[in-house]
């Protein structure tokens, strides 16, 4: 609760009828988020048919809570940074305070943005205009339920939380979504789409391993032409690998090149830990195609490439 200095507090305009004008005395939290975000303003003498605008723009709601406290949803259009708030009332009698706006992070992509029910995925949510640690993560499931996430966010690399997709999620679309400490938050609908189907026929790496130490270019093949119910590559997979029989981190293979339906060239980007690891493809349309135990990554460096 934020109980700002004599200087913040401003009286505009006023004549009331009967008794001292309306004033604002505190607020919460000291730091409010711009649009959707809700302020807590408590006060005296407010009027009991307030209408409230932040740096000038309207907010979306105002709830009284009792005569001396109003609940506020700041409106789509709000500034940021150090804005009056004035709440006004049909007596012609302002109450003014000046409080600080800050904007809500943005979630702007899920990688990988499918994944199969069968496995437990490490996914990365690339976000922005984080300003605080990040302290919750969660999924929207097609019926609006939300689910915490295990994650992992580092200050270092403040424009990534990794978060842990577990196995055995009902398919569909889910939204995905994070707060900040200073409560600040997002969601981002249809960032990800959980499938119980596997479909793309793929059937290879050629080679079959890659080295920890140095890039390994590799082929990506499958059934040609595809058995019946299932689908080939179709222009331009995305494909990853994850450390079989644990949860990891989906790594993408890099470079992809769709040949045909039944090629891809790409890179397996040196720095995975040595193991066995499952080969994920996601085509553009959503289809999925798992490898189990596709790829195994060595220590000594591979001795063949794809032709």
């Amino acid at each position: 609760m934020h109980r700002p200095a004599s200087l913040l507090l401003l009286l505009a305009g006023c004549s009331p009828p009967t008794g001292p004008a309306p004033e604002i005395r505190a607020w919460s939290p000291d730091l409010a988020c711009d649009a959707g975000g809700t302020v807590r303003i408590t006060g005296e003498r407010l009027p009991a048919d307030p209408v409230v605008t932040v740096g000038g723009a309207p907010v979306a709601s105002v709830t009284v809570v009792d005569p001396n406290t109003l609940d506020v949803v700041l409106g789509a259009d709000t500034p940021e940074g150090l804005v009056e708030v004035v709440v006004s009332g049909s007596d012609g009698c302002d109450a003014v305070a000046t409080i600080e706006i800050v904007g809500n992070p943005d979630v702007y992509f899920v990688d990988p943005p499918t994944v199969y029910d069968g496995l437990s995925v490490v996914v990365t949510a690339w976000i922005a205009d984080v300003t605080s640690e990040v302290t919750e993560v969660w999924l929207v499931d097609p019926a609006g339920a939300r689910s915490a996430l295990a994650f992992t966010w580092d200050p270092a690399e403040p424009d990534r939380v990794r978060a842990l997709v577990p196995a055995g999620l009902a398919a569909g679309e889910y939204g995905f979504g994070i707060v900040e400490a200073d409560g600040c938050g997002a969601e981002l609908a249809g960032a990800l789409t959980v499938t119980d189907t596997l479909t793309v026929a793929v059937e290879a790496l050629d080679p079959p391993f890659a080295w920890a130490y140095d890039d390994t270019p590799v082929s990506v093949l499958a059934t040609d032409p595809a058995p019946s119910g299932e689908v080939g590559f179709a222009p331009t997979p995305r494909v990853y690998v994850t450390l079989a029989g644990g949860d990891a981190t989906a790594s993408a293979l890099t470079g992809v090149d769709f040949r045909s339906e039944g090629l891809l060239t790409a890179r397996v980007s040196a720095g995975l830990v040595p193991g066995v690891y499952d080969v994920l493809v996601v085509n553009p349309d959503a289809t999925v195609g798992l490898l189990p135990g596709g790829l195994t990554v060595t220590e000594e460096p591979a001795r063949s490439s794809p032709a």
